[in-house]
């Protein structure tokens, strides 16, 4: 507690300095730097509070709502844990590419949701016999004809888990990721890249 006063600083002493404390000088309540530094528990006990209502209290004393940081990273890992346990179990053919995505991280957990959803769609359906476009294979796997364009995230990763399918490395050229994804019956026409 900063900025006590004398009586201020008296009163927990008060509670909490036994007879034994007092004759050897040593008192539970201790000043560092102008700091008043008091046993949390020890006061709970004598005024008979339970630590479920402590938050209660301290946010009448501050006036303003207590967040338990350490609850909510627990819960946030928890989630993000749950997230990539589903991405990985979604195309369970693609442990490559569920790294990747996992080592890039997120902000948005539902994007990385549909994405895997759509994706696991997708590459069920590899080969595609007969050949379909690849705007026709994202309306009907992801809702959204502009979805595995190639110059989006999911269209890059749409060519990752095809190189990964087929065995093959990774194209880097706009020709040779056409060609890559015609093997499997998905044809990207040059509109699909920009």
């Amino acid at each position: 507690m900063e900025s006590l006063s004398t009586n201020g600083i008296a009163l927990p002493r008060a509670w909490l300095d036994t007879t034994t404390r007092r004759r050897r000088d040593k008192s539970a309540v201790e000043l560092r730097d102008g700091v008043a530094v008091v046993p949390l528990r020890q006061v709970l006990t004598v005024l008979g509070v339970g630590t479920d209502q402590l938050v209660a209290l301290v946010e009448l004393a501050v006036g303003r709502p207590v967040i338990d940081s350490a609850a909510l990273r627990r819960e946030n890992l928890a989630q993000r844990r749950d997230l990539w346990a589903e991405v990985e179990a979604k195309p369970p053919t693609l442990p490559g590419l569920a790294a990747r995505m996992r080592a890039a991280g997120t902000d948005d957990e539902a994007s990385v949701r549909r994405f895997a959803d759509a994706l696991a769609k997708t590459v069920s359906a590899l080969p595609c016999d007969p050949p379909i476009s690849l705007a026709k294979l994202s309306h009907d796997h992801a809702g959204d004809p502009h979805y595995f364009d190639l110059d989006r995230l999911a269209g890059a990763r749409l060519v990752s888990a095809v190189a990964e399918w087929t065995g093959k490395p990774e194209p880097t050229r706009p020709d040779s990721i056409r060609a890559l994804l015609t093997e499997v019956g998905i044809l990207a026409d040059r509109l699909s890249s920009t």
